[in-house]
């Protein structure tokens, strides 16, 4: 059985646009590039269990983020903030999601 996260791993393919265009800002892609090696990862209960404890965290800063930006929006009558907000949002919640996996990992290889 494939370890689905490790599908997240062909995002940093969008990397590539970064190169082949001068939008560098999307060689930050190639950070997904690291999911990769989650290909020989079995995905066992504890796995399981590490991830969805990491991805809570990033879920509730998601909405309350977007909450925000919404009221902020609607405040200011400014579209920007919610196009803002949208990057800040995805840039947050991802790196929160990898810094808690990483985290709960070793921890995990810690304890053996």
């Amino acid at each position: 059985m494939k370890n689905k996260l490790s599908f997240l791993g062909f995002l940093g393919l969008i990397g590539i646009v970064g190169i082949i265009t001068e939008y560098r800002s999307f060689l930050s892609f190639f950070a997904f590039l690291v999911y990769f090696r989650y290909f020989n990862v079995i995905p066992d209960e504890l796995f399981k269990s590490n991830v969805r404890k990491a991805v809570v965290p990033g879920f509730f800063i998601n909405i309350v983020v977007m909450s925000i930006a919404v009221v902020l929006t609607v405040i200011f009558q400014d579209e920007k903030i919610i196009f803002i907000s949208f990057i800040i949002n995805y840039i947050v919640s991802i790196l929160i999601f990898t810094i808690l996996l990483t985290f709960y990992e070793l921890k995990e290889s810690r304890s053996r």
